[in-house]
């Protein structure tokens, strides 16, 4: 049999049904590319950019009320201890000067929102997270503000610069952690990181990783050279708060609301140790400068821990309304407590005795 040879008109309809196929094909594959870099968020396609500071300057139109109490949000001595930081997320943020407690700056713009802070490691600049609208970095010499990061409209939750202050980590609300480059301070990496509202992030003492906790029970540490997931750590059965390393990193301690501590050893990821606490545990944790208290904060006090035994030591008592905000200073055992009303206590620790006295207490209160 012969083989039949097609004409030119159906060689011209097949080229053109090729090159229509070709299309589909080519669309089909844009699209899927398209919509993975919008999920991903691995740039700048959630709109997180550089803006204009104004936005965190108080104005007289939108000043706090003042008119009732909110929980004091954030707690953060400056890396030399000289400056103590508090913020409430309805009425802005105090700064003072731990030497006399004199107020050296106040910034009561109410919707400022102000929920997080960290500190520059040479206390040169403060970056403050917001309720909404992204991240304000303060310079601390003049109080000015010198960026603005917009983040859209989720709350930042958590802040915290990496160890050489080349980058910037903030948790939003919902999943997601976002790194900033903090020579330009343009976004480099945006990714969902949990399945529910992320709590805490802390970098590594070496910055190598970066521990995330998160309400859906689990604790995630990524690998900060390629922000691939390096361990997902589950142990707890209850929302996770807490994520702290110990300050030469052999150690994690990470808490929950099933009212356990867990000490992980860094070097096999394994658990060396579970402190089982018989009271209402918010799962917040924290070590001190050099390692050797961790203090975990209950709804009502918090815990002062030995880590060379993991014995109790001493607790925090003095807020009628529970504790909610708690920081240690990073160059001796002073720390601060704050409450659900705008009280701060400033604690310090006696050797002789092991336990920690009552220094001062603060009021956030704007002049």
């Amino acid at each position: 049999m012969g083989v039949k040879m097609q004409s030119n008109e159906e060689r011209k309809a097949n080229k053109i049904t090729f090159i229509v196929i070709l299309i589909i094909i080519l669309f089909f594959i844009f699209t899927l590319i398209f919509s993975y870099n919008f999920i991903d968020n691995s740039s700048n396609n959630d709109h997180s950019q550089l803006k204009s500071p104004e936005d965190c300057y108080p104005k007289e139109s939108d000043k706090a009320k003042h008119d009732s109490e909110y929980p004091v949000e954030g707690l953060s001595w400056s890396p030399d201890g000289t400056l103590l930081a508090a913020s409430s997320e309805n009425d802005g943020f105090i700064v003072w000067d731990t030497n006399n407690w004199v107020k050296v700056y106040q910034n009561d713009r109410r919707y400022l929102f102000p929920t997080s802070f960290s500190w520059k490691s040479d206390g040169s600049l403060l970056a403050v997270g917001r309720n909404m609208r992204g991240i304000c970095i303060f310079d601390t010499s003049t109080w000015e503000p010198k960026y603005h990061l917009e983040d859209g409209i989720d709350m930042v939750q958590k802040l915290s610069f990496n160890p050489d202050d080349s980058k910037l980590a903030s948790a939003n609300f919902q999943d997601k952690i976002k790194i900033w480059d903090c020579n330009n301070w343009k976004l480099i990496k945006s990714f969902k990181a949990h399945n529910d509202t992320i709590k805490q992030i802390d970098w590594s003492p070496d910055g190598t990783m970066l521990a995330s906790s998160s309400w859906d029970n689990t604790i995630k540490i990524w690998k900060t050279s390629n922000w691939k997931l390096y361990h997902n750590l589950i142990s707890h059965k209850d929302h996770t708060e807490g994520v702290s390393w110990s300050p030469d990193g052999s150690k994690l301690a990470t808490g929950s609301w099933d009212d356990t501590v867990v000490i992980w050893e860094t070097l096999n990821w394994t658990e060396s140790h579970i402190i089982h606490e018989n009271y209402t545990s918010n799962g917040l944790v924290q070590w001190n400068y050099n390692g050797k208290l961790l203090a975990v904060n209950s709804f009502s006090e918090i815990r002062i821990y030995d880590t060379s035994s993991w014995n109790l030591i001493s607790y925090l008592p003095g807020h009628n309304m529970g504790t909610f905000s708690f920081g240690w200073c990073g160059i001796d055992n002073r720390c601060a407590s704050a409450s659900t009303s705008n009280q701060i206590n400033i604690w310090e620790y006696e050797q002789t005795s092991n336990s920690f006295k009552l220094e001062r207490q603060l009021e956030l209160i704007f002049d």
